[in-house]
């Protein structure tokens, strides 16, 4: 049996400032689940595929089938991916509904540009590129560089977690279509991605109980649920697509007089987080500009008063896209 943990989580940098929706420690308990859930799957497949692209695995009569086509794809191409949760049980069973409004989460595993290393810097700016590409942090506090998950949604979503029981005999499936893009505009590196595929049921805790006179903290409840999953991987072929590696978007701001003169002002001791993470924006209406970039975060915040400076650079083009900055006192 597999027990999989479903909590509030935020998949935040380490530094981050001022995310929004923060929760408070006396917030009431609540029954959640995350897409993340799917985290704890075992990262082999419980059986062989029973056919080309096609898996099944199965925990104490619950059944889950997962169809994947095709198998084998070039950059930009998509892979769809269906996903059967069955209930073989005699009696009703209860199951999370994932955000987007399915029982099954879908997750790969995708390789960031590495390369090319770029230009050698001395002083303080070959500190920081240095820092940047060894030290450096993606989301969830994972070393810059590394592979990053992501979760390929139901469309239309339909968003929010809810609970429901599924009859017995019964089946849901749910389609996931993944264009097979590392973010906007930038195809897939070639290569192998792994992939995994998860269904929850059978909530195995209950919400914490407090007395009616009780005023104190009450943090977040983690919902425990058991699961069924598979996983397997994608072959990608083609040649890498145009794109800025990392240590190619530092260079580029590097070239920027004004966060050099930033740089300048203060020793790396002072140095407390590096964020260095790729990332899109689809959304006109929101605060960043339409694109990919590179975004390259620093703070300070060792000895000194906490202070930072947030970059975007363009992934495809090169060049600063935009700076902020958050100088002492800095109170963001």
């Amino acid at each position: 049996m597999r027990l999989v943990v479903a909590a509030v989580t935020a998949l935040l940098v380490a530094g981050c400032v001022g995310a929004p929706g923060e929760s408070s420690t006396d917030a009431e308990p609540s029954v959640v689940t995350t897409p993340d859930a799917t985290a704890s799957l075992s990262p082999e497949p419980k059986s062989s595929p029973l056919s080309d692209g096609t898996f099944v695995a199965e925990e104490e009569g619950m059944s889950l089938t997962v169809t994947v086509s095709p198998t084998t794809i070039r950059p930009g191409e998509s892979v769809t991916f269906t996903a059967t949760f069955t209930n073989g049980r005699a009696v009703a069973v209860d199951y999370p509904i994932q955000w987007c409004g399915s029982a099954a989460s879908v997750w790969l595993t995708l390789a960031l540009p590495t390369e090319p290393y770029g230009r050698t810097w001395t002083s303080m700016a070959g500190e920081f590129k240095e820092a940047a590409l060894t030290r450096g942090l993606g989301p969830g506090g994972v070393p810059a560089t590394d592979p990053v998950r992501r979760e390929v949604m139901v469309t239309p979503c339909e968003e929010g977690y809810r609970d429901a029981l599924l009859a017995p005999g019964a089946s849901v499936t749910s389609t996931h279509v993944w264009k097979a893009d590392l973010a906007l505009g930038i195809p897939v590196l070639p290569g192998r991605v792994p992939f995994s595929v998860g269904a929850n049921f059978e909530l195995q805790n209950g919400l914490p109980s407090f007395p009616p006179d009780y005023d104190g903290p009450r943090g977040s409840w983690a919902a425990l649920y058991k699961s069924v999953g598979i996983s397997g991987v994608i072959e990608v072929e083609g040649s890498r697509p145009t794109v800025l590696g990392p240590g190619e978007a530092i260079d580029d701001l590097l070239d920027d007089s004004g966060f050099v003169a930033w740089l300048d002002e203060e020793p790396s001791s002072t140095w407390s987080v590096i964020n260095l993470f790729i990332e899109d924006n689809r959304n006109p209406d929101g605060l960043l500009p339409i694109g990919v970039f590179w975004e390259i975060d620093i703070f300070r915040e060792m000895a000194v008063p906490r202070h930072w400076a947030i970059a975007l650079v363009d992934a495809i083009d090169g060049g600063v896209r935009d700076a902020f900055y958050c100088d002492v006192p800095c109170d963001r």
